[in-house]
């Protein structure tokens, strides 16, 4: 299960700690019916809250564990990082969490020239995960920050995209243009994490 931040967290505002996301699963299970009423005789589910816990470091250190961790400064924009290993969306999600970063948002077209610049030095790889998906409202995409690609200032599909084919694509991937693609989640691709300057 991927579990997202909540609509409406601003991580770039709190981009100065590091960030864990806890699940906390509630004992007492909730049974709901279609018409909206409670009956143990339906499916149960079990709720999820997102706890974030802060841990206060200076920016030095941020830079130092990220430049440890194989990051890379791009143009002055930000800390990036190609794996090169194929995990499926919501792994890469995870991943980029886990060092206290977060799936690539190309924000401008001078973003979308460090994402080209960062992937031509791997000539063989057509796609890579980046921080978008529309798994609220199909159709809808939002960042990986619940922006609106349009509002994040970079929304460049590549031809017939998006397409939902099979009806089975709700994450986001970047081709080597730079241009935009949904995905099935489910597929593996090597993806890219970023953490803004």
């Amino acid at each position: 299960m991927v579990v997202l931040p909540a609509a409406g967290v601003n991580m770039k505002a709190i981009n100065w700690t590091v960030l864990t996301t806890v699940c906390i699963l509630t004992s007492a299970c909730m049974t709901q019916n279609t018409n909206g009423g409670n009956d143990s005789d339906h499916e149960k589910y079990k709720y999820c809250d997102i706890v974030l816990q802060k841990t206060e470091i200076t920016e030095k250190e941020w830079v130092l564990n990220l430049l440890a961790k194989g990051y890379k400064l791009y143009s002055g924009m930000g800390y990036y990082k190609v794996y090169n290993i194929s995990l499926q969306w919501g792994q890469s999600w995870q991943r980029c969490e886990d060092d206290g970063t977060h799936l690539l948002i190309i924000n401008s077209e001078a973003e979308a020239n460090v994402a080209r610049e960062i992937v031509a030095a791997y000539p063989s790889v057509h796609a890579f995960h980046i921080g978008f998906h529309d798994f609220f409202l199909e159709g809808q995409y939002v960042t990986v920050h619940g922006q609106s690609l349009k509002a994040a200032g970079y929304s460049k599909w590549g031809s017939g995209q998006p397409d939902n084919y099979g009806d089975r694509e709700n994450c986001g991937a970047m081709r080597r243009s730079a241009t935009l693609a949904d995905i099935n989640c489910s597929y593996t691709y090597w993806f890219i994490c970023e953490r803004e300057r």
